[in-house]
This record gives C-alpha cells, structure tokens and sequence, in this order.
C-alpha cells in the first residue's frame, strides 16, 4: 500500500520528463532550423561565387548595364540570381546578387582583362617600313611583332648595343595595324568627354560640398558626378569609391591629395610630385605626372585626341610608377603625333597602348603596343629608336588583370572586391 504523497512524487516526476522532452524536441527543432538557415546561407553565397566565376570566364555572355538573370543548371526555379555588368573607366564593375527565401546576399568586384589568356607578346609595333633600332642597355625580353625589315643594333649618343641577343624571345612580324582597341570603351567615355553626362549620375558642384570630412560614396550607390574649377580644384578632402571628378579647365592633382578608385576628366591633367593613390584620369589635351608618383593598382591614364593639337602629350616623370595601363588615342589628332613620354626610371607595370608616337627611357613590365617610337637627346631626335629602354613581358604578376582596352578579351579576372 503506497503512501498518499508518493502521487505527488509520480506527478513532479511526469512534469520533469515532459519539461526535458519539451526541452530536447525544442532543441531540436531549433538546431535543425539553424542547421537549414546556415546551408541556406551557404548556397546563396556559393550561387553568387558561381555566378562571378562563370563571368570571369564568359564576359560577353552579360550585357553593360542590364541585370541578367542567371540560373545554375539542375538548382531549383526558386534560386534568384541577377549579375550585373558595368564600366569603370578602363575597367569592368561586376555585381552579383543572389536570394532564396529570406535570405540575400551580393558581392561586387572590379575586373580586368586576364592578360595570360592570350598571345603574351612584350612589344608590338606597327610596321610602318622602317626598323627599329636598339642602342644601350635597352633589353626586350618576350615575343616581340616587329615590322618585317626586323631589328638592328645601332650607335646613339656614344652607346651601341650592350646586350648579346636583340630579342629574348620570339620575333614574329607585325601588321601595319595596331591591334583593334575596344570601343565600348570609347562609348562610355563620350558622354564625359563631351559633357553630355549620363542622366544616371547624381550630379553635384564641388563648391557646395561644406562641412565634410571625406567624400566617399559605394558603388552600390548611383555614380557621384562632382563638378568642378579652376577656383574650386581637386578635393582637399579625401575621395573615395564610386565618384568622378570633372573640370572644364586644366586640373592640378596635389601631391598630397587623397584619392581611391576614382575617375577624373579634364582637358589637360597635372598629377604633382608625392601623389600616392587609385586613381583613373583622362583627358584630350595633355597629361603630365611629374616626378615621384605612385599610381597604384588598378590606376590608368588615357589621353582621348580630340582635335588637332601637336602639344598632345602623357608624360610619366622619374621615378614614377604606374600600376594599371596607359593609353594614348591619337585618331582626332591631324599632322603631328601626340606623344607618350616615359622619363628615366619611370615604370609602367601593365599595358602602354599608343596610336601615336613613344619615347620610353624607362621600364615597361608587361606589353607595349605602339604606332611608331621617337628619340629626342641633346643632339638629334631619332625615329624607330629605343635607348636604355626595358619592355619586359616575362616578369609581369601572373595574377594580374589588366585594363579593357583590346578587342580580342577571353576572360576577365577579379582585381579587388569593393562595396
């Protein structure tokens, strides 16, 4: 015979069992809604991965300015994933978003043109029957499109050539033709050089910006347009992301100035010695970066020939080091030849595209491609002549993205993740 209290007993004992199996199928539940959340997460963000490799591979699979759909093959209907194509001066800006349920997430990149997926040559220079000539240390090291007269060994300045081969690689013979640029390019940069300008940038006047610290403004925002002037100048503040800068006069960049990813337009372009920055700048009269400036990757400096003018020139000062690319249009230009100028110990790693003529006293890592080069020393100036130059294809970065600025592009690369 049980004692009345043990029911007591037997009742808190029922509750506690009820209260722990409550407890273990709550966790449970919880644990496995967390464990879905997170491959739900996974996926997404696997999806959004997926999406930016098969663009790297197949850009022109993906239209500028358009959110494509796109749909991993055997996933099902509900996995919404839109990439979307942009330009960035000399670059691509790539956007991939991806949701399920719930759950989103995006991830937005600049890319360049992956320049080990095509035929890696150090020099191409248009042949325009004459030869081109080496003197001094200039060393040229990988394949090379000469002109079909080929090259010889010549004495400039009281040098000859000191090297033993003319060409460390293979010499094969050029067009008379410059490899076909990219005009998509030239597309998205007519509104800026014309001032019609986009009706998708927010636009804004440098002198009514007070009272801030930095301007900087992501790229998932609109394109920040700032205008500027003579009496206004570059920023004294930091610029940062998704902004373009535009003068109508000549624009002074101080060696001091703080800027990061961003574009500048103007007629002609003074960067100062001590400019340290990301930075793309373009002009149709001139471009001068003087001594001790560093142009960090991805940079690019495009000079757009408009007119007839025989002052056009880029011109990189010593020890100056550009990361990216150079371009110099010269198809709006008349008699004379718009001019890069490469001082001494000036570096460009990357691409150097001219349609004009090319002084190069300094070192190219990457690839070169010119109409014709031009000499000038304190005695003569010299056509077709190289002196002390080095244009080395072979000690490029294997992980470098160029810019978009020739036509045959394969495959795109991710150069650095923004927001």
């Amino acid at each position: 015979m049980l004692k009345s209290g043990a029911l007591y007993y037997a009742v808190f004992l029922s509750f506690l069992i009820a209260l722990t199996a409550g407890f273990f199928i709550l966790y449970t539940y919880f644990y496995n809604f967390f464990i879905d959340q997170q491959l739900l997460r996974g996926q997404v963000i696997a999806n959004v991965n997926s999406a930016i490799n098969v663009f790297c591979k197949d850009p022109n699979a993906f239209n500028y300015n358009t959110a494509t759909p796109w749909r991993i093959e055997g996933e099902p209907e509900n996995q919404n994933i839109n990439v979307t194509r942009k330009h960035w001066g000399a670059y691509d800006l790539i956007f991939a978003k991806a949701q399920n349920k719930h759950y989103s997430f995006q991830k937005m990149a600049i890319t360049g043109d992956d320049f080990f997926q095509k035929d890696q040559y150090a020099l191409y220079l248009a042949d325009k029957k004459k030869y081109l000539s080496i003197s001094g240390s200039t060393k040229l090291v990988g394949n090379c499109y000469l002109p079909k007269l080929g090259i010889k060994r010549a004495y400039i300045e009281g040098q000859g050539y000191k090297n033993k081969e003319l060409v460390y690689g293979e010499i094969k013979i050029s067009s008379s033709k410059l490899p076909a640029r990219n005009y998509l390019l030239d597309k998205w940069l007519e509104p800026y050089l014309s001032k019609n300008y986009p009706k998708t940038d927010s636009i804004l006047f440098l002198s009514e910006i007070r009272n801030i610290k930095e301007i900087n403004n992501s790229f998932q925002n609109k394109t920040l347009l700032l205008l500027t002037d003579i009496q206004s100048g570059f920023p004294r503040i930091p610029v940062i992301g998704n902004v373009i800068i535009h003068s109508d006069a000549t624009l002074l960049i101080p060696g001091n100035a703080i800027a990061k990813n961003v574009i500048v337009f103007a007629p002609s372009i003074i960067i100062e010695s001590g400019f340290s920055g990301c930075i793309q700048v373009f002009a149709s009269q001139s471009i001068d970066i003087r001594d001790n400036c560093l142009l960090e990757y991805p940079s690019f400096v495009g000079l757009y020939c408009t007119k007839s003018d025989e002052n056009a020139f880029v011109n990189i000062g010593n020890n100056t080091l550009i990361s990216g690319g150079i371009l110099l249009d010269a198809s709006g230009n008349g008699k004379e030849d718009p001019k890069i100028k490469l001082d001494n110990k000036s570096t460009v790693e990357g691409i150097v595209y001219s349609s004009g003529a090319v002084q190069s006293k300094g070192k190219i890592t990457g690839s070169l491609c010119a109409e014709k080069f031009f000499l000038k020393t304190a005695s003569s100036i010299y056509e077709n002549h190289l002196l002390n130059s080095t244009i080395n294809r072979v000690t490029l970065n294997k992980e470098f993205a160029g810019p978009i600025i020739i036509d045959d592009m394969v495959n795109q690369k991710i150069i650095k993740w923004i927001n």
